[in-house]
């Protein structure tokens, strides 16, 4: 007969760390290709979303900005400077936005590193002092916080839009 036994701090903390990184891992290089050459995803855009748009070879710089609109021959961005900048179509290699979804990943992180460790330290209150639980629970959140940042950096912007190959 099996018993079933409490998992251990590190059990958990592997868990917690490899759920978390899964969701960064499985948006996978199959949509990126179907994506190419298709400009109405650059048209869906939220208005205000943090765009960079990459020329093409000798078209100038990459440039940067919150997007204000797109219509079929060019996108238009707002640069740090406040000023709209036009950039035409042909003149496009690609565009990228910042993922929406990894925003406040730090955060969440944050939350739940400490909730976490505060319930597993916490959850037998013969064992330690309120005070060692708010300390667990201060280290889980610092855990919590680098593990959002790192999945915040593996998808930071995501491909919006690629000029097809001449």
């Amino acid at each position: 007969m099996l018993l079933a036994r409490r998992p251990g701090p590190r059990e958990l903390l592997s868990l917690v760390l490899t759920f978390s990184l899964a969701p960064a891992q499985l948006d996978g290089g199959d949509r990126e290709l179907s994506r190419r050459g298709d400009w109405s995803r650059v048209s869906a855009l939220r208005t205000g979303r943090r765009v960079t748009v990459v020329p093409q070879k000798g078209q100038g710089n990459k440039v940067s900005g919150a997007y204000v609109s797109a219509d079929a021959d060019s996108i238009t961005l707002r640069t740090k400077d406040g000023q709209p900048q036009t950039i035409l179509r042909p003149q496009i290699r690609k565009v990228t936005a910042e993922r929406e979804r990894t925003r406040y990943a730090p955060l969440i992180g944050m939350l739940a590193g400490a909730a976490f460790m505060g319930i597993l330290v916490g959850s037998d209150p013969g064992d330690i002092v309120p005070s060692g639980v708010a300390l667990y629970a201060g280290v889980g959140a610092g855990i919590g916080l680098l593990v959002g940042l790192l999945v915040r950096s593996l998808g930071r912007s995501e491909l919006v839009y690629e000029a097809q190959a001449p």
